[in-house]
């Protein structure tokens, strides 16, 4: 149903958040992002965006391609996922990187993912 009244950006957003499976909190921690690139192993620590059951979104020096497995290190705790989008700030050559991972990730993320 569309409805005049609602902005283009407001109807998208309702979307989007239709189609998460849970709820993104913004969350600083401290993580080691790891992935591979050919024979070579790459570890960059950094730090999240946000934060949620299935998934983080971290700042990088690399633009990761979607699809790239990576996995996210905190205190001890280790989620497998892939990249799911990277938007590059080419002001700060940054990178922000979305991660899905394969498993739940809720008691790596302590009380930040149970608000």
């Amino acid at each position: 149903m569309n409805d005049p009244a609602t902005p283009a950006s407001a109807k998208a957003e309702v979307h989007s958040s239709e189609r998460r499976r849970c709820p993104r909190y913004r969350v600083r921690h401290e993580v080691i992002l790891a992935w591979t690139e050919g024979e070579a192993e790459h570890r960059e620590r950094t730090f999240t965006i946000t934060v949620s059951q299935f998934g983080c979104s971290v700042y990088s020096f690399r633009a990761l391609r979607p699809g790239t497995r990576v996995s996210i290190e905190r205190q001890g705790e280790v989620r497998q996922g892939k990249v799911a989008y990277a938007l590059v700030d080419h002001s700060t050559k940054r990178s922000e990187i979305g991660i899905g991972f394969e498993q739940d990730a809720n008691a790596m993320w302590g009380d930040a993912a149970e608000l």
